[in-house]
Order: C-alpha cells, then sequence, then structure tokens
C-alpha cells in the first residue's frame, strides 16, 4: 500500500512540473544594488526570474520551451528555516 500511496505522490508531482506554462505574468519589478540585479514578477507567485552577480545571470532563463517550474525560483519568505516551538499560527488557528 506505501509504494501505491508513494507512486501516486510521485505521478501527481510528475504532473504538477509538466505543465505547461506560458510564461511570466504581470508587471516586472527590478530591483538593484550595486552589481546585483533582481527581476521579480509578483502576479507569478513572486516568482525571481533573473538574478545577476558582477555580470553573470545565477538562474535559469525562461524559454518557450520551459515548464512552469523549469525556470527561475521562488523565495520562501517568511518562512524558510524552524518555527518557533514547531508551531505556526495563522488566521486564530495553530498548526
Amino acid at each position: 500500500m506505501k509504494t501505491e500511496r508513494k507512486n501516486e505522490h510521485y505521478l501527481a508531482l510528475q504532473q504538477a512540473f509538466d505543465a505547461p506554462w506560458p510564461g511570466p505574468v504581470g508587471e516586472l519589478v527590478t530591483l538593484e544594488k550595486g552589481n546585483i540585479h533582481l527581476q521579480i514578477y509578483p502576479h507569478d507567485g513572486a516568482r525571481i526570474t533573473s538574478l545577476k552577480a558582477f555580470g553573470s545571470e545565477v538562474l535559469r532563463q525562461w524559454q518557450p520551451q520551459r515548464r512552469a517550474f523549469q525556470y527561475g525560483c521562488f523565495p520562501m519568505v517568511p518562512w524558510a528555516g524552524r518555527l518557533g516551538n514547531a508551531t505556526l499560527n495563522a488566521g486564530g488557528q495553530c498548526y
């Protein structure tokens, strides 16, 4: 039974990662400081689509053949890292 569940989970993830994607949507926001340049699409889940450091691109760029999760990255703010007491309070609920 565990193997079947694992396979179902894997297939669901595979379908999500293989989803067709039209590319970035909404307004592009550019942040710059010295030799660091960052481009974000807020309407695309705050996807970071470009990060250049000292003239070199760090992230994989969007191209028409790319799928939804094959370019850029998403910031994990403020949820990355550990949660105090392993709990999260949101909307009056404690998780």
